[in-house]
């Protein structure tokens, strides 16, 4: 019950849009830095994970600001 205290006051604090990119900004991070915790060096790798992190984030960010 507090998580969701705390994300509803999040919300009325940060606009939507700042909830929105911050979740781009962490998901594409998480999602760029993933392939290489499983060993995986190539850029092209790292850049699709980033991607998909992103897009992830952005429906999370999206989620949470509603």
């Amino acid at each position: 019950m507090d998580l969701l205290i705390n994300i509803q006051w999040m919300a009325t604090i940060m606009s939507r849009k700042k909830l929105i990119m911050l979740g781009m900004a962490a998901g594409s991070l998480a999602g760029g830095y993933l392939p290489a915790l499983f060993g995986f060096d190539d850029l092209m790798v790292s850049l699709l994970g980033s991607f998909i992190g992103g897009i992830i984030g952005v429906w999370i960010g999206y989620k949470f600001s509603m």
